[in-house]
């Protein structure tokens, strides 16, 4: 069986063009909508996120700011009060400067002080070993130059030597 189609360019040219303008609207139209839905997408979260970053970390540093300033009482292991309003920094300083004594009463540094003072001293005898190294070859040029200077001198001297 053998089937045969004539088709009128004519006739069917108009729908046919309709159509494909159809089709290809339809899909730049989507592919359009598709992109800018992303970068909207892309901006109002970069935004969102941004605000409520910044929100947070407002809300944070108050808080900080108001536990550090106001302070807060100690309580025993129930809960209840038992000193007055002591700052944060007032914790530091207590204990950074409370005495503590073993069983013989023999007074010991605080736990705290010893390792600040341990990391510090680390942190000063790197950074001053390098100071002091640079130091000591700079004194060590400046006085082997002198040496060579004066040396030269008294030996010009002594050979009576003009140099011009």
């Amino acid at each position: 069986m053998k089937l045969t189609f004539e088709l009128n360019e004519d006739d069917y040219g108009d729908e046919v063009l309709k159509a494909i303008k159809d089709d290809v609207y339809n899909s730049l139209h989507s592919k359009i909508i598709e992109q800018l839905t992303k970068k909207v997408e892309k901006i109002v979260t970069d935004h969102f996120s941004k605000t409520l970053q910044e929100t947070m970390n407002k809300k944070f540093n108050s808080l900080i700011d108001e536990a550090i300033e106001k302070g807060f009482r100690k309580t025993d292991n129930w809960g209840n009060a038992n000193s007055e309003r002591v700052t944060v920094k007032e914790l530091i300083l207590e204990k950074l400067f409370e005495k503590k004594s073993d069983n013989w009463g023999t007074s010991k540094e605080s736990y705290y002080k010893t390792q600040i003072e341990k990391h510090v001293e680390e942190f000063f005898k790197k950074d001053l070993k390098e100071e002091m190294k640079k130091a000591k070859e700079a004194i060590r040029d400046k006085i082997n130059d002198g040496v060579k200077n004066k040396l030269g001198d008294n030996l010009q001297q002594a050979l009576g030597l003009k140099v011009w």
